[in-house]
């Protein structure tokens, strides 16, 4: 199935298999991670279509590629401390947020109600902050669920 998967998109066989994975290559090559990112995550999804091919090709005007690569497998031995999720940068928000800043509002806003970290998921739309605090997510989700769709996952 991962496969076929592959054919369709590039991360489509993350999908399939599901859980926390190191990706490689164009996303085919997968690897188990162990302890997810700890953390209550609020996908925050706006009516905003995003052109995947638009965003690489932009993304490739604007990146100077660095030689060396993060190990982020090293991560995963436990809880990332806050100061540590600048690694997890998503290059696509230089190109995203300044064509669609109701996206840069949408992070700026969970980061304000108390998300621990907030990031563009892949080329976009959606918008994600990860809450340590029950009570912060769940007034978090009730200010976005008036404009947005809204989804609560509990990684485990």
């Amino acid at each position: 199935m991962e496969k076929v998967g592959v054919s369709v998109g590039a991360d489509v066989s993350f999908f399939i298999r599901g859980g926390t994975q190191l990706g490689e290559g164009i996303g085919d090559k997968l690897t188990p991670l162990p302890n997810p990112i700890a953390g209550i995550y609020l996908l925050v999804i706006p009516n905003i279509f995003i052109n995947t091919s638009w965003a690489y090709t932009e993304l490739g005007k604007k990146l100077k590629f660095d030689t060396k690569v993060p190990n982020f497998r090293g991560f995963f031995n436990g809880d990332i401390p806050s100061y540590k999720f600048e690694i997890f940068e998503n290059d696509f928000e230089r190109i995203v947020i300044p064509a669609y800043p109701e996206i840069g509002s949408i992070k700026q806003k969970l980061l304000k109600l108390g998300a621990r970290f907030a990031s563009l998921s892949g080329s976009g739309s959606t918008v994600f902050g990860i809450f340590d605090d029950d009570t912060l997510v769940t007034k978090a989700e009730s200010f976005f669920q008036t404009s947005y769709q809204t989804i609560l996952a509990h990684p485990a």
